[in-house]
């Protein structure tokens, strides 16, 4: 059972948090996408932010993960296509993150949804606009921010050239791959990147998948066997499976939770206290709390903190943990990993004393 918590130590930004699992497309300000909106032509359901909120963000839980996608549609056509709206948008998510004590992050998008080879903005133009804004915040910020790049679970046919993308921006500030998007009961869906993700494994391109959230435990051992998947992204239904369950455990896959969303795309019971990632606490597995779509939610990495904290009965410490975890499991250089673990540990060491405050480590 957990201790009472002082929430205002999550909010703190002298904790330090690192977060994997975030896409960039589904990371914006409201008032950012009006804005673009409007100086680009784009039509929206409303110009007001109190009402685009209303009307085109998922504040309740869907029928499922596909109803939950539609938003990308809407919200999408403001910035793609457009170099100067994907720099502004990746640099304010990346310092909203920072705002919130993240100094770890990892932003992913497919980016062939951002571009418009029509309009001269090409895939490696939305490639490199968001490795240019990324680096301009580190220069301007206490954060380190790396790129995965995801390829749609309905787009087979695009997986290799994007896995070469990988491989074309590898040290530059990609560091890895992704099959995003709704996949299907069995996981037959998965078997179609299997070239793509053998090209990543034999390039040293690290890799994650979508799996487990719609889909069923099946589709998570697919990823891991068939897609040499080190990370899985939500993979809630692998608790169905013992056995997939253990050899996720044995392998020491990490499991990029995200608790609000789960909720929200109806891949978890609507009863938190029976939220998968309270087993991934109680069992000792490698897990790490994101947030997904914060954009589209209209949320923080401190609103699933909190919901981890006061419905899952995770304690600080656990917290702190789990944000150990996600840096072993990142996909930065090694270098910069362990640097930041030090970091992380000294900032927790002081946090965690009772009778000092107001110290910092960062």
């Amino acid at each position: 059972m957990a201790s009472s918590v002082n929430y205002s130590i999550l909010k703190d930004n002298n904790f330090p948090k690192a977060e994997l699992h975030c896409h960039l497309d589904g990371c914006y300000r409201l008032t950012t996408i009006i804005d673009l909106a409007e100086k680009r032509g784009v039509e929206l359901p409303a110009s007001d932010p109190v009402l685009l909120r209303t009307k085109s963000c998922v504040t309740k839980r869907c029928e499922d993960l596909d109803e939950y996608l539609k938003i990308f549609g809407i919200m999408t056509p403001a910035f793609a296509g457009s170099k100067e709206a994907i720099d502004r948008i990746t640099y304010e998510a990346i310092e909203d993150k920072f705002r919130d004590g993240v100094r770890y992050l990892e932003l992913r998008a497919i980016p062939q949804y951002m571009a418009d080879e029509d309009n001269g903005c090409t895939t490696d133009d939305v490639i490199e606009t968001v490795l240019s804004a990324m680096k301009r915040a580190e220069s301007n910020m206490n954060i380190h921010v790396r790129f995965i790049l995801c390829v749609s679970i309905n787009e087979p046919e695009r997986a290799l050239e994007t896995a070469k993308l990988c491989k074309k921006y590898k040290g530059k500030g990609v560091v890895g791959f992704d099959i995003a998007c709704s996949g299907d009961k069995d996981g037959e869906l998965l078997k179609h990147f299997v070239e793509a993700y053998t090209y990543c494994k034999d390039n040293d391109i690290h890799r994650t998948v979508h799996a487990g959230e719609k889909g069923s435990a099946q589709e998570v051992k697919n990823a891991v066997e068939l897609l040499f998947a080190e990370r899985i992204g939500h993979w809630y239904k692998a608790v169905t499976d013992e056995t997939v369950y253990q050899m996720c455990k044995d392998k020491n896959i990490h499991f990029e939770v995200c608790p609000l969303s789960s909720f929200l795309t109806a891949s978890v019971p609507t009863d938190f206290s029976k939220h998968p990632a309270i087993q991934f606490m109680n069992d000792g597995v490698n897990y790490s709390i994101n947030t997904d779509d914060p954009g589209v939610q209209q949320t923080n990495l401190v609103d699933d903190y909190i919901i981890a904290v006061g419905s899952f009965k995770f304690t600080i410490e656990q917290l702190q943990k789990s944000n150990i975890n996600a840096l072993q499991s990142a996909f930065a250089e090694p270098a910069l990993i362990q640097k930041l673990i030090q970091e992380f540990q000294s900032a927790y060491a002081i946090l965690n004393q009772p009778t000092v405050s107001g110290c910092s480590a960062f």
